[in-house]
């Protein structure tokens, strides 16, 4: 298994066990060149739950010492993926940061004037770098494709830069900035696909689940946020592995309306994974004290695994179904669904707050839940683990769109 193949499964794995591939490289790289590793070492070192960890190891059971306390490669194999995962991780991080810093600031000095008319506030330099090396540290450029709903601050320019990124997009209304990143693209050879776009129009569904990562900077309105945080999720991917990152502002005499973009969010079926407080910083915007939050969002996802025992088939399916639809006070319009030849099932239901889709996976006695709602209820993690509390399960997971 080498080079090429090792690459391939890293990516085969990462899909199967929804497992960012950047964790399955770091992995390798731990067990390949030290051998006094624990379980609990490794699950300190890589953050990961037991249950992910043991599925991890019992993926790479054939380059695996056997029997031993500790969890470490054959010999035979060490130095090959040792090497392998070094220049891995080093793909992962940025190493031009400061060129790309220095082209942003020339570009910032000839950038088009915001125009007001459309919220635009121009960030610092610094905010610019700072914003593309935390998508690095989360693994959201490499092999990614990146949306941008709007990008007055050449966020995308700077991403671009890295020559990371599978695909950039850019979502923007206004001719002129349009104009400028093509012309940028064009300079630097960076491929920037630029859509002029009003954001408050419905997009061409298209490019409906197309992207991994979507960034957005919007108007610092509950109306304003509600609207790109509705369009962000139109495009996100439907899986573990894709993340919103928004942008917020309020002064600290007006708190509450935080706690309102908060509830906005809840609303939307994400939660805040992360939020760095006064991460960005901008040339006016005064009345916010010229800096904002930077939030990071997922969208609600679970995953079961059963035990062995339990068969997988529809009428499991559908106990679920009805069990969420119950409990979390949904309402069905519709539901339809389609038996796949190696006996999954994909079911879904049409809810008139949105939609409930379930897969399944006999193979692994696993099922993969999708739910979007806007419904009255509390919907949390802990609401929906709830749910299953008299289910046969050996595992579940439940997250707001990666990992």
């Amino acid at each position: 298994m080498f080079q090429d193949e090792l690459t391939q499964r890293v990516d085969e794995i990462a899909q199967k066990l929804e497992i960012r591939q950047k964790t399955i490289v770091k992995f390798l790289f731990l067990i390949s060149h030290k051998k006094n590793l624990s379980s609990k070492d490794l699950i300190r070192k890589l953050g990961l739950p037991r249950t992910h960890l043991y599925r991890l190891i019992h993926e790479f059971t054939e380059i695996l010492e056997p029997k031993t306390n500790y969890i470490f490669v054959k010999s035979e194999t060490a130095k090959e993926i040792t090497e392998f995962t070094k220049k891995r991780l080093s793909e992962y991080s940025i190493q031009n940061l400061e060129n790309i810093k220095k082209i942003i600031r020339k570009y910032q000095k000839i950038r088009p004037k915001p125009n007001r008319s459309l919220d635009q506030f121009t960030a610092t330099v610094p905010t610019t770098i700072r914003r593309v090396d935390r998508l690095s540290k989360n693994d959201d450029l490499k092999g990614k494709k990146i949306a941008f709903l709007g990008d007055d601050d050449l966020v995308s320019v700077a991403v671009a830069l890295t020559r990371q990124c599978k695909k950039i997009t850019v979502f923007e209304i206004d001719d002129r900035l349009n104009n400028f990143i093509a012309q940028i693209s064009k300079e630097n050879n960076l491929e920037i696909e630029i859509i002029k776009q009003n954001i408050c129009q419905r997009l061409d569904k298209k490019w409906f689940e197309k992207f991994d990562v979507v960034f957005t900077d919007p108007p610092y309105t509950k109306e304003g946020v509600d609207i790109f945080l509705d369009q962000a999720i139109r495009l996100i991917k439907k899986n573990f592995l894709g993340r919103i990152y928004l942008c917020y502002g309020n002064s600290d005499r007006a708190r509450e309306r935080e706690v309102e973009i908060q509830k906005l969010i809840l609303n939307h079926n994400l939660i805040i994974k992360t939020k760095f407080n006064q991460f960005n910083r901008y040339f006016g915007a005064e009345s916010i004290g010229s800096q904002s939050s930077l939030y990071v969002l997922q969208h609600f996802v679970a995953k079961l695994i059963f035990t062995r025992e339990v068969e997988i088939d529809e009428k499991l399916t559908d106990q679920i179904a009805d069990l969420l639809i119950e409990k979390l006070k949904l309402n069905v319009v519709k539901q339809d669904k389609h038996q796949f030849t190696n006996n999954g099932l994909t079911k879904f239901w049409i809810l008139s707050q949105s939609h409930l889709v379930i897969h399944t996976w006999p193979e692994n006695n696993a099922i993969h839940i999708d739910l979007m709602t806007c419904s009255p209820a509390v919907i949390t993690s802990k609401n929906i683990k709830d749910c299953f509390l008299s289910f046969p399960i050996n595992d579940i997971s439940v997250t707001q769109l990666r990992y």
